[in-house]
């Protein structure tokens, strides 16, 4: 029986991509594996239907994407998000 491994081929070989999400004080909530080829937008929004009451969300400019703000903006009014370097609009972060 073949299984999904989240093993995927980029430019650097066989990789495997680790989402994670905490709390306040850095501890674990949940995480969930991605292979390296796939895009990080996947992984976003289905780790933050899992997030409690939250006041800021801290992301990666790998999840600079807007549906993925707009899902943030909807629960939390402080999005901090590194903007992507080919972002026209750059948010203050």
């Amino acid at each position: 029986m073949e299984q999904n491994q989240a093993i995927g081929r980029t430019r650097g070989g066989r990789t495997t991509k680790i989402h994670a999400l905490s709390d306040a004080d850095c501890r674990p909530i949940a995480f969930m594996l991605t292979g390296g080829n796939a895009a990080d937008c996947k992984a976003g929004a289905a780790l933050l239907a899992q997030l409690p009451e939250f006041d800021i969300l801290h992301g990666d400019k790998g999840y600079d994407f807007n549906a993925f703000r707009e899902q943030v903006q909807d629960r939390s009014p402080l999005p901090k998000i590194q903007p992507k370097a080919n972002r026209k609009w750059k948010n203050c972060f």
